[in-house]
């Protein structure tokens, strides 16, 4: 009977934790590409708009390669800067986030989609180039 309580203990284990793995783990498993610091360079060496879904909206985000970019969501809009480094994308709005700066490693799923990953490896959005 003990020993059955330790399997089935140890199953219970298993299972709960097995949807631990952070979101970046779980796209690194399926095929998807880190972007790399030159990946992200040349994505933003134009102007380029992508539709984006969090968890909490759904919009789209114009990046001009001066480092300017606005994002709009149904009536809000924000604009901020952004720039790449050590193979990150960042940005700072001028509302979003009271204008902390957040780093985020993108990933590329699709053909013109990407998902992007916190410090933490959780995902923050999926974008999709118009």
């Amino acid at each position: 009977m003990k020993t059955l309580a330790v399997i089935l203990g140890l199953c219970s284990f298993v299972f709960f934790t097995a949807g631990c793995a952070t979101h970046e783990v779980k796209i690194q498993e399926s095929g998807a590409r880190l972007l790399t610091q030159a990946d992200l360079e040349a994505i933003f060496s134009n102007e380029v708009t992508f539709n984006y879904r969090t968890s909490q909206s759904t919009g789209s985000t114009t990046y001009k390669p001066d480092g300017t970019c606005k994002v709009t969501s149904g009536s809000f809009s924000d604009t901020g800067t952004y720039w790449i480094e050590n193979g990150q994308y960042c940005a700072k709005w001028d509302t979003i986030r009271a204008g902390s700066v957040r780093c985020q490693r993108w990933y590329k799923v699709g053909d013109k989609e990407f998902h992007q990953v916190d410090s933490t490896g959780n995902l923050t959005a999926k974008m999709n180039l118009k």
